[in-house]
């Protein structure tokens, strides 16, 4: 990706999505918190786009994100296994690994082993 993901397509197309409506300390949503325009009305800040590292990682969790509701069944199914210790990973919230692009391959990994019955 060469230019970045444009911040008002962002605020359409990824922040409604994303599993962090709840309450999280996790690092991944305060990075993407600071990341999105500050003033929905703004629109110079809108049509800015973000770095193409930012724009990766806003849709690898994206693709994370569809994974777990396809493999959940459901958004709040999901949504709950993000934010509870999870042993195979090492007794870390997945949440907590969406800060790096190889935490969300631990969390695609472990998605795919629960896909196919592999537990623990």
């Amino acid at each position: 990706m060469e230019t970045g993901l444009k911040k008002k397509t962002f605020v359409n197309f990824a922040l409604n999505p994303f599993p962090m409506n709840h309450e999280s300390d996790s690092k991944s949503k305060q990075s993407i918190e600071r990341q999105s325009p500050r003033k929905k009305n703004d629109d110079k800040e809108k049509n800015s786009s973000f770095k193409s590292q930012q724009s990766e990682h806003i849709l690898e969790i994206k693709q994370l994100y569809g994974k777990g509701v396809e493999v959940f069944g459901d958004r709040d199914g999901f949504d709950q296994w993000l934010i509870i210790e999870n042993l195979p990973l090492g007794r870390i919230r997945p949440i907590d690994l969406l800060d790096t692009a190889v935490g969300i391959q631990m969390v695609m990994d472990e998605l795919v082993r629960i896909e196919h019955g592999i537990l623990a």
